[in-house]
């Protein structure tokens, strides 16, 4: 789960055998940020790096190297989990991340804001598959990710209101008969980046007549 630093000189990502990592893009001066840690994003900004440990999300203030919470104790205590991929809104104020109640199975699309504790929202909760990523819409308002909505019987794109919360609204473009798996919008706002699983297709076969 790599994440670029925004000049494009230095990457994080995530080792099974030493937690957080970060080096720069040609693989030297490789170095452990956190071994308790899982799923990490460079905010936009490049000022802080955030990642996701229990039901905490931590954010590594790159000038001064100081390591914030973004939840509360409170925020924190209401969560089983907190899943990994978590995503950056365009301006670097907002985080999206998926978690869970504890003793619960829904999956909860959630945000939070960097500058204040009161922006922290449910936005969905669903005991359908919601995957754990999670991008943002140019305007900074809508929330992207993959779910299988209750009317469709595939993985599908989809997004939700910020500052609205309402049931998510399926987005259109991909072909119907895909599964989709994860997505990015694009900093220009001109694309969605996803991978998918294409519905496999019938092919026939030559065979010899005699």
């Amino acid at each position: 789960m790599p994440s670029l630093s925004p000049d494009g000189l230095q990457v994080v990502f995530s080792d099974p055998r030493e937690g957080i990592m970060r080096m720069k893009v040609d693989g030297s001066n490789r170095e452990t940020i956190e071994r308790n840690g899982w799923g990490t994003q460079w905010s936009p900004d490049g000022r802080y790096i955030a990642w996701g440990s229990g039901t905490r999300i931590i954010l590594l203030d790159t000038e001064t190297n100081q390591r914030l919470d973004l939840l509360t104790s409170e925020q924190s205590a209401m969560l089983g989990s907190v899943y990994w991929n978590l995503g950056w809104s365009q301006d670097s104020k907002w985080i999206a991340f998926k978690g869970r109640r504890p003793k619960a199975n829904e999956g909860m699309v959630i945000v939070a804001n960097v500058e204040s504790s009161d922006g922290f929202k449910v936005l969905y909760e669903s005991p359908n598959r919601v995957n754990e990523d999670f991008t943002w819409a140019p305007d900074n308002k809508h929330v992207v990710f993959i779910m299988r909505p209750p009317t469709h019987n595939k993985l599908r794109l989809v997004k939700v209101s910020r500052e609205h919360p309402a049931a998510p609204e399926v987005l259109p473009g991909p072909p119907a008969g895909w599964d989709l798996l994860d997505c990015d919008w694009s900093p220009d706002g001109m694309h969605i980046v996803f991978a998918a699983l294409a519905q496999p297709e019938q092919e026939d076969w030559p065979t010899n007549a005699r």
